[in-house]
């Protein structure tokens, strides 16, 4: 597995070291320097991320705040992030 993807509901997603994308909509996914867990939810929502989907072992989707792409990027918790739409990640049922 590459560490610079992340799946989400079987999708690969690439996201290269430091690259911080974002669109007006406010939904996108995280690729994380260390392996996730729940514990990490209150660090996200701190940097203004709302935890909607765990993609282990490294990404998350998250909803985030007008404040959060810098805060996000700044951080060293966060490897990088790119926009998603939150329908093309729902669970196919």
């Amino acid at each position: 597995m590459s560490t610079s993807t992340v799946t989400v509901n079987g999708r690969t997603v690439v996201i290269p070291d430091h690259t911080y994308l974002w669109s007006p909509d406010p939904h996108v996914v995280v690729r994380l320097t260390r392996p996730c867990v729940s514990t990490l939810a209150a660090q996200l929502a701190d940097l203004g991320a709302a935890v909607d989907l765990w993609c282990p072992p490294y990404g998350v989707c998250v909803s985030i705040s007008a404040d959060a792409p810098d805060l996000l990027a700044a951080s060293d918790l966060v490897a990088g992030y790119v926009p998603y739409s939150h329908d093309a990640v729902a669970a196919v049922a």
